[in-house]
């Protein structure tokens, strides 16, 4: 598939969308994305939407099992964070990350848990919030902390 906009001198232009090879443009070396790329695409949305549905639709999911996915998000949550917390204490420096995004995760996974609390009252919900909350809380704590550090690393360099 390739999408492209023509127009000369600045003038009223054409935009499309084709399958396949579009002659003559530039930057394109006459490659395009085959029919069944396309049609694997076009399969993969519709399995997409039917699991999307099978998960919403109370025929197929019921309460219980609810809570025992969103119980099973817990986990993942949580250990998406913890590497992060062990290499920036291991190196006694948050290196590259950005303090931009850490503090709008610690802001962000606040108003979460503080909305969460509020409007929908499901513990299970709530608890995964707070324990998101409580690992970006200490990787905002880490960036103050280690602010002006250098890792270790540099350090052995410099020697």
């Amino acid at each position: 598939m390739i999408i492209y906009f023509s127009g000369i001198n600045g003038g009223a232009g054409m935009a499309g969308v084709t399958l396949g090879e579009k002659r003559g443009s530039r930057g394109s070396r006459g490659q395009g994305v085959s029919k069944k790329a396309v049609s694997g695409v076009v399969i993969m949305n519709a399995i997409f939407a039917a699991i999307a549905y099978s998960l919403m639709s109370p025929e197929y999911v019921d309460s219980n099992m609810l809570v025992l996915f969103q119980t099973l998000t817990i986990p993942v949550l949580i250990s998406s964070r913890i590497p992060q917390i062990l290499k920036i204490h291991t190196e006694k420096s948050t290196g590259q990350l950005a303090a931009f995004t850490v503090f709008n995760y610690f802001l962000g996974s606040l108003a979460r848990v503080y909305t969460t609390a509020v409007e929908i009252q499901n513990r299970v919900v709530l608890m995964g919030f707070v324990l998101s909350f409580a690992a970006n809380a200490i990787l905002a704590f880490q960036m103050l902390y280690y602010w002006n550090s250098t890792s270790r690393k540099s350090k052995d360099k410099m020697l």
